[in-house]
């Protein structure tokens, strides 16, 4: 599993938009989408509903967004 596509999918949930995460992250919406549906195709389970304009995590994503965070706290507390 790519650690940049838990990291994509954790910001996309966070901000609850595609677009808003490409901002913070520097990156396309395209390149955000073409990630998370990389990431959702390997696990076989969708990770986030697309609401129109939005985008909110699935009970699937909701699990992985906390696995997305604790690697997240673990790499930073171990790099510092």
């Amino acid at each position: 599993m790519d650690l940049r596509r838990l990291e994509i999918f954790a910001k996309v949930a966070e901000l609850g938009s595609f677009s808003r995460a490409a901002e913070a992250l520097f990156l396309t919406q395209p390149t955000i989408s073409e990630h998370i549906r990389a990431l959702e195709d390997e696990l076989g389970v969708q990770l986030l509903d697309r609401l129109g304009r939005g985008a909110a995590p699935t009970r699937a994503g909701e699990l992985m967004l906390g696995y997305a965070r604790r690697g997240r706290r673990l790499i930073s507390s171990r790099a510092g």
